[in-house]
């Protein structure tokens, strides 16, 4: 594996994780107030900006060299019914993303994105001539009521993966989305967050790819067995290895490499979201490191978010997964950034903030 470090000496990746800097973050919250707007007239670019600043420890960041990562892995939870996509759609997608096609490869083109698709738990072999990564660990993830999902093993090479994929990125990124393709994978999503947020199926299971009411019901059913079955574990690699996916554990990996290479991690939907929850349980200080790019239509999303504080930048009603909902983000956090970076001050631009510091209390001379 070209770019691999070692990361199996203690149980979890050694991550080294800092906080961002929050003297950077109240910094930057000051050059708002200064600027010829409103105050908190830019809603929640104002925090995202900030945290941005913070996070690459300087008021005058830049977006450099985006990368996006998208993780690939099957789901034979899919065989109780909580899915109405087939299994062989997980590696034609895997297959169209490799290629540019789909909404992760149109996307990362237009922004321009350094990508990689990589396998880590597709029931198919990629052709030698695919740009697809081979970094399959199993044939999928097993179906949860039957057995653990992960092979022995596989939750912590799963996260192995993720942090490789982030060391063999250019050493001026400073933006990762991670991405995912895998049918079934909500069904997981919504396992995991109900083991770790505590939460009913009823709250964490939505219709995916478009169930129908019946189908949704099987799957509040399959969820709420899994939580009666796994209920007694607490370590994340367990509740990974128990209900998750391989896609899922690479997605944490890859956001525990971010965050100690200090990016800014932009979270797509509730898959990734779910990824957070499995990377901030190994470690708290990943969270502080991502922003938020857009709320999807699973309604088990919106917990996540709420229990990290984050506010998305976009919330269309959207659920693609594929990384689409952060990359459509994107270019709007940079013309954010760009805002924060040119806009004048009051006093640049001759207009009077006399309004605006009496609001905020300040004694005029």
């Amino acid at each position: 594996m070209q770019g691999r470090v070692e990361l199996m000496s203690t149980p979890y990746p050694e991550t080294s994780i800092d906080s961002p800097d929050q003297d950077v973050y109240a910094a930057a919250q000051r050059v708002w107030a200064t600027r010829v707007k409103p105050p908190g007239s830019f809603g929640v670019l104002e925090s995202a900006i900030s945290r941005l600043c913070a996070i690459r420890g300087s008021l005058s960041p830049r977006l450099s060299a985006p990368a996006a990562l998208l993780f690939a892995g099957d789901h034979h939870i899919i065989t109780e019914g909580v899915s109405n996509s087939l299994q062989e759609v997980t590696w034609q997608q895997t297959l169209n993303f490799s290629r540019g096609k789909g909404a992760f490869g149109i996307l990362c083109a237009l922004h321009g994105f350094t990508t990689e698709v990589i396998d880590v738990g597709v029931c198919y072999d990629f052709p030698p001539q695919s740009t697809v990564l081979d970094f399959k660990i199993a044939e999928g993830a097993s179906n949860f009521l039957k057995r653990q999902a992960l092979v022995p093993g596989g939750a912590l090479r799963s996260l192995e993966t993720g942090y490789n994929a982030v060391e063999r990125l250019e050493s001026d990124c400073t933006v990762l989305i991670p991405a995912e393709m895998g049918v079934g994978n909500t069904t997981s999503a919504a396992a995991l967050t109900s083991l770790i947020l505590s939460l009913d199926s009823s709250e964490t299971v939505g219709r995916g790819a478009g169930l129908s009411d019946e189908q949704l019901g099987i799957k509040r059913k399959v969820v709420a067995e899994a939580v009666r079955k796994y209920c007694h574990l607490s370590e994340p690699l367990d509740i990974l290895t128990a209900v998750g996916g391989y896609e899922i554990g690479a997605m944490a990996g890859a956001m525990l490499g971010a965050a100690h290479k200090k990016m800014v991690i932009l979270l797509d939907g509730y898959v990734a979201s779910s990824a957070l929850l499995i990377a901030s349980a190994i470690d708290a200080k990943v969270s502080e490191y991502v922003i938020a790019g857009h709320l999807g239509s699973e309604r088990g999303q919106k917990h996540i978010l709420e229990h990290f504080g984050l506010h998305p930048l976009l919330s269309l009603g959207m659920f693609p997964g594929e990384g689409a909902g952060a990359l459509l983000a994107y270019p709007l956090l940079s013309q954010a950034m760009e805002l924060f970076r040119s806009l004048e001050s009051f006093e640049q631009a001759q207009v009077s903030d006399r309004a605006n510091r009496l609001l905020a209390g300040d004694a005029f001379v």
